[in-house]
C-alpha cells in the first residue's frame, strides 16, 4: 500500500496544537510565530501533495489513452478512462472480449496505476452461442493450435465465461491458449488456471542464461537496461526499456523460453 509522508522540518518535531493550547493543556494566549509558520508549512505541503497527486493522475490517464489510440487491437473511441488517486476506471462498450482484455492489460501495465476497475460492457450485437457450443469451439481450437488435447486440458463454460484447467509445457502455451480463447465468439471472460509443467528439469542458472541471450538477440545493445532474476523457474524482469513495444518483445521471448514457469515483469518504460 502506498504511504505518503509529510516532512515538516526538524525544528517542528511534535504535533501542531491549537494556537492557544500548550502540550500540558493550558491556555497560553496568542500563537507563537513558530507555531504559525509550522501550520502554514503543513498547509502548503498538503496542497502541494494534492497538486502532485492530481498531476500524476492526469499523466496516468494520458499515457493509457495514448496507448489505447496506438494499439490497433482496441478502438480507443469505445473506451473512456478516469483516474482517481491511482485507481483507473475503464468504461464503455466493445464488441469482442479481446478488446475488453486489451484495454485492461494496457491500464494494468501503466506505471502508477494502483488498481484497475474494468466496467467495460461486452456487446457483440449477436446472440451468444450456448455454453456447450463455446466449449466445443475452445477444445477444438486449443487442440489444433496449441496441441492441447482432452488428456491435458479441462474446459468448462458458464454464461460465456471460460475456465481452463490442466498442465502445459511452457508459459508461452499457457498465454497463447488464453489469447486464442479471447478471440472465440461468445466468450465473455477467461479464468486461466493452466499450470506450467516443464517436460525437463532445467536449473535456474540455465534458464537465466537462456532468457538473457534471448533478450539480447531481440533488443541488441538496449538489453543492457534489463535485469533478469530466476528462482524456481519464476523469472523476474526489472530495469528500463525504451517503449511499450520493447517491453512486449521482452515478455514474448521470456514466455517462449523453456524452463520458465511464470513471469513477473517489473520493467519500466523510460520517460
Amino acid at each position: 500500500m502506498e504511504t505518503t509522508e509529510y516532512f515538516l522540518g526538524p525544528i517542528y518535531p511534535g504535533p501542531i496544537l491549537p494556537h492557544n493550547v500548550s502540550k500540558n493543556g493550558k491556555n497560553q494566549g496568542a500563537p507563537t510565530e513558530a507555531t504559525e509558520i509550522a501550520r502554514e508549512f503543513r498547509r502548503r505541503s498538503v496542497l502541494e501533495e494534492n497538486r502532485n497527486m492530481d498531476r500524476k493522475d492526469e499523466e496516468i490517464k494520458e499515457e493509457i489513452v495514448d496507448q489505447l489510440v496506438w494499439d490497433s487491437r482496441v478502438d480507443a473511441s469505445d473506451v473512456s478512462v478516469r483516474v482517481t488517486k491511482g485507481v483507473v476506471s475503464l468504461e464503455g462498450e466493445v464488441s469482442d472480449y479481446s478488446s475488453l482484455e486489451t484495454a485492461e492489460d494496457i491500464a494494468r501495465g501503466t506505471r502508477g496505476a494502483m488498481l484497475v476497475e474494468n466496467r467495460i460492457i461486452l456487446d457483440t450485437g449477436v446472440p451468444r452461442p450456448p455454453d456447450d457450443e463455446i466449449r466445443a469451439t475452445v477444445m477444438r481450437t486449443l487442440n489444433e493450435l496449441c496441441r492441447l488435447g482432452p488428456q491435458r486440458l479441462n474446459v468448462s463454460v458458464e454464461e460465456g465465461r471460460v475456465a481452463l484447467e490442466g498442465n502445459v509445457p511452457t508459459l508461452w502455451v499457457k498465454e497463447r491458449a488464453e489469447n486464442l480463447c479471447s478471440l472465440i465468439s461468445g466468450v465473455s471472460g477467461i479464468t486461466n488456471n493452466l499450470v506450467v509443467v516443464p517436460t525437463e528439469d532445467i536449473k535456474d542458472t540455465a534458464v537465466a542464461a537462456a532468457v538473457k541471450n534471448a533478450v539480447e538477440r531481440r533488443l541488441g545493445t538496449r538489453a543492457q537496461g534489463v535485469t533478469v532474476h530466476v528462482e524456481r523457474g519464476v523469472v523476474t524482469l526489472s530495469g528500463r526499456v525504451s517503449n511499450k513495444r520493447e517491453q512486449d518483445a521482452v515478455r514474448e521471448v521470456v514466455s517462449a523460453t523453456r524452463g520458465v514457469n511464470a513471469l513477473q515483469d517489473e520493467t519500466e518504460i523510460e520517460t
